[in-house]
């Protein structure tokens, strides 16, 4: 029977043993869901299970670049059992961190549009991964929502940002047309990030996109990105071109 640390009413929804199955089959539904538990899964022994095995141990230091609606949680969860230098979480606007240790630097940005705290996130990382050197390792902890929150316009202005934005939300477009558009107005986005560190990295990703497109979830900040010629097709298809202000 698992600890119900999700259904506070436990004993008094569980009037019967069926109720008593739904409600334990639930509540380890939620657990498996949670961010805290992708990562326990993830890493063990200071070792990281995904394609191939990563010994953390081999690496001088060890960083994190969270960002996106579970970058909190994730990043306190391997704060857990992995010992970090330090990192940066980047969460939503009006969401408060779990995370109080000095060795991260906590940023809440516009979200679902970028603002000016975006852009500050943004520069921030960039520094930040620059600095890192060829003996340590990052760890990017990446979760959908992501897109808005670090913002790095490429050749346009943060204010014709938004209203891109704004305008793409507002079209009707699916998520994964919206965000090819987003990686072409960025210079981070769609795998870009990638081109500021010259250490090992690995990128552990939380999906909240239909079929697990990892280079749309939070716009592939460390994803490559070969969609050129889609972008150019979208603004044609939601008749787009005289609206966008780029």
């Amino acid at each position: 029977m698992p600890n119900h640390k999700f259904i506070k009413n436990y004993s008094k929804l569980s009037v019967n043993q069926n109720r008593k199955l739904l409600l334990d089959i639930l509540e380890i539904g939620l657990d498996a869901a949670m961010p805290s538990s992708a990562i326990r899964n993830t890493i063990k022994d200071n070792k990281i299970i995904c394609r191939e095995v990563i010994d953390l141990l081999k690496y001088n230091n060890i960083y994190t670049v969270a960002i996106g609606k579970a970058a909190d949680s994730m990043t306190a969860a391997i704060d857990e059992i992995v010992k970090i230098k330090s990192g940066v979480i980047v969460i939503l606007q009006y969401t408060k961190s779990i995370t109080y240790n000095k060795k991260f630097r906590i940023f809440a940005s516009g979200h679902p549009l970028p603002n000016k705290i975006s852009t500050k996130a943004a520069n921030y990382v960039v520094k930040f991964l620059q600095k890192i050197k060829k003996n340590e390792f990052v760890i990017f902890l990446i979760s959908g929502g992501g897109s808005a929150l670090l913002a790095n316009p490429d050749t346009i202005t943060l204010n014709d940002k938004i209203k891109t934005t704004k305008i793409l939300l507002e079209s009707g477009a699916p998520i994964y047309d919206i965000n090819i558009i987003r990686k072409h107005i960025s210079k981070i986005k769609g795998g870009k990030l990638l081109n500021h560190i010259n250490a090992d990295l690995v990128s552990l990703i939380i999906s909240d996109v239909v079929n697990n497109r990892i280079d749309t979830i939070s716009s592939g900040y460390t994803y490559y990105d070969d969609n050129n010629s889609k972008a150019w097709e979208i603004i044609q298809k939601y008749d787009l071109i005289h609206k966008l202000p780029i």
